[in-house]
């Protein structure tokens, strides 16, 4: 269970897909009830995996060759079924009890559908490279990671879960690794800052600089954590938002580490497979 790509969360379990035993190219996804216990194998021999997502015990995963598909492996099912036949180049997924979302970073829109994969519908189109997507309970939130005049630049947008104008919340001239929410704002990690905004758009503020990031910020019982590089390997930030400056939780880790959190804590996996969830 090695090299871990990604981490999701519902109530109940943590998941992760790692590298298959049959090859590295090919990643299965396992699963851990968050009060310990041993593994349970979900899936496996998956290609071109580049996301997964769950909720309410099912498992949703996209890939993106030979055809950007979305798949949904139901809780006590016998096998996965094909939710989406053409995603597009769906790099990250996002589930709430409003359905599935996914941007397409090749056709530029962001995406909806149900969990039964019945009422597909595209909630905004002529996006600039959109990367990740976050959802609340009203908007679906994403992350433009486009280039203008060859200078990177990204923009956090948010459109109503169930429709209407996409708008911008905040921009930067500079590339963006990924975005979180928490009850009321924003979080944006860039190569070298983390930046906190509210949803409305105002109040943008910079809660770290001069930090290698990694990777996308994730947010849990009040604090806000990301991956940074050093040289004696990673390591876990970790900012309470009441707090001036965010101080190391784990360092040292072996890379990559991959994050999730929510209100049950933070956790991350480290390439030797270690899976650690911290809870203050």
């Amino acid at each position: 269970m090695g090299n871990p790509k990604v981490l999701a969360l519902d109530a109940e379990h943590v998941y992760w897909s790692a590298s298959s035993s049959v090859t590295a190219q090919l990643q299965a996804v396992w699963k851990l009830p968050k009060h310990g216990g041993q593994p349970t194998l979900v899936v496996r021999d998956l290609a071109y995996l580049v996301s997964i997502a769950a909720f309410e015990g099912d498992l949703y995963w996209s890939v993106t060759s030979p055809a950007g598909k979305i798949f949904k492996h139901a809780e006590g099912s016998t096998g996965p079924t094909e939710l989406v036949a053409a995603a597009g180049y769906p790099v990250q997924l996002a589930v709430n009890r409003h359905g599935v979302f996914w941007v397409d970073a090749a056709g530029g829109t962001v995406n909806r559908v149900a969990a039964d994969g019945t009422g597909k519908t595209v909630i905004a189109t002529g996006q600039r490279g959109p990367e990740a997507v976050a959802l609340d309970d009203t908007h679906v939130y994403w992350l433009n990671n486009g280039s203008e005049h060859k200078v990177f630049a990204f923009t956090v947008m948010k459109a109503p879960i169930g429709g209407g104008a996409a708008v911008s919340v905040v921009g930067d001239q500079t590339f963006a690794r990924g975005l979180a929410l928490d009850a009321t704002d924003v979080y944006v990690t860039t190569p070298d800052r983390l930046f906190r905004v509210a949803k409305d758009g105002t109040g943008l503020r910079a809660l770290a600089a001069n930090e290698s990031v990694t990777g996308a910020p994730v947010t849990s019982r009040g604090r806000v954590h990301f991956g940074v590089s050093r040289p004696d390997g990673a390591s876990l930030m970790s900012l309470a938002l009441s707090a001036p400056t965010p101080t190391p939780v784990a360092t040292g880790l072996k890379q990559p580490v991959a994050l999730a959190g929510d209100s049950s804590g933070v956790y991350w996996m480290t390439a030797d497979g270690t899976l650690t969830r911290r809870c203050d």
